[in-house]
This record gives C-alpha cells, structure tokens and sequence, in this order.
C-alpha cells in the first residue's frame, strides 16, 4: 500500500526490504535518495513480531518502540536523521 500512495503521490520507491544490510542503504543515501527507514526508538536490535492487517496482509512490527527516521547521511561513524532537530547517531 505505502507505494501505491508514493507513486500516487509523484514519488518513487527505490527498494524496500526488511532485515536489510546497511551498504544499500548507505549506497542511496550517498546519491541525495533520503530512506524511510523503521527501527527501534532505543536503536535496539529487536526482533520483529508480525500483525494481520484489515486486508489479510502479514505485517511485521518491532513493538511499542517502533520508530521511523528518515535517514539523510552517513559519516564518521554516525547515521545522520531527520529529527527535530536533526541529529548524529553513533553508528556501529
């Protein structure tokens, strides 16, 4: 459904993936594509779960600390967010 409503929205979607590696992600962040990216709010490691949506799809979910960022760079060690205010998290 999310890309139904980018592309409907004059949007593209790149990829989308789960338990994905971080090198594509950083590969389109490099070229100015920001990535909607779910996590969790403590940038855990947290298994996902799975819930049935209201039309019958499978749809995993990380728990009540289920967070979205939209990542915009990579430097030094650090994942760069979109937050308010924008900000470095130290990245393994």
């Amino acid at each position: 459904m999310g890309k139904r409503l980018n592309c409907a929205a004059g949007l593209s979607v790149l990829a989308a993936s789960q338990g994905a590696s971080v090198e594509p992600l950083q590969n389109q962040v490099a070229q100015d594509h920001p990535a909607i990216v779910w996590g969790d709010c403590f940038w855990r490691q947290e298994p996902a779960t799975q819930y049935m949506a209201s039309d019958g799809t499978s749809v995993p979910y990380a728990g009540p600390a289920e967070h979205t960022v939209v990542v915009t760079g990579f430097s030094n060690g650090s994942v760069t967010v979109n937050a308010h205010p924008a900000v470095n998290y130290p990245f393994p």
